[in-house]
């Protein structure tokens, strides 16, 4: 696979076991491009919400593949689309294939569930990127590939709005009708494991 041609990573990759080479860039509000340059890389695999970094990226006359994470759809086409860029066709089509069967897998048992207990459970995402002032800004999971996921997952998003990610108080969660809540942590990971 890509592991061991991966020259670099951004603070929230997940460094597979054979890179442990590869360099870290950054993150998405402050990629290190001279660190990219530096390091000479065939291809840098790019989201839509870098377009700045992108453009930064093709002056530098970096080859950039940008691959779209905001919808479901997006990242399964990502899959073809990394494959095709880095000829390796075959093995992405088989891991989008192994990831759509878990995601059959966990639709089926929800929708099981479901029946059983003959309701749709509310799901509210949350996630937070300001740990560090000891006061947390509590965003919800709105019109994203978090959105597809649950609808794909036979599940409701108690966060109907028209905003991906809306911060919110206490009070506007309260008023939220959430069955389940999930906090999605977006730490970086551990550089030690």
């Amino acid at each position: 696979e890509l592991a061991n041609r991966l020259v670099g990573i951004t603070r929230y990759c997940k460094r597979p076991v054979t890179a442990i080479d590869a360099k870290e860039v950054g993150g998405l509000l402050d990629t290190n491009l001279e660190a990219i340059y530096a390091l000479k890389p065939s291809i840098v695999l790019s989201s839509f919400t870098q377009s700045p970094n992108n453009d930064r990226l093709k002056e530098l006359k970096i080859n950039t593949l940008t691959i779209e994470e905001n919808s479901l759809d997006g990242i399964f086409q990502s899959f073809s689309k990394i494959g095709q860029a880095c000829n390796i066709l075959p093995i992405t089509n088989q891991k989008l294939k192994e990831f759509k069967e878990k995601l059959e897998k966990y639709a089926h048992l929800i929708e099981s569930f479901n029946k059983k207990i003959k309701y749709q459970p509310k799901i509210l995402l949350l996630y937070s990127f300001d740990k560090e002032n000891n006061h947390q800004s509590l965003m919800a999971a709105g019109i994203s590939y978090h959105n597809d996921l649950l609808n794909y997952l036979n599940l409701v998003n108690a966060y109907s709005g028209k905003h991906n990610a809306p911060q919110l108080s206490s009070e506007a969660l309260l008023t939220l009708p959430a069955d389940i809540i999930i906090y999605l942590e977006s730490a970086p990971i551990d550089k030690q494991n």
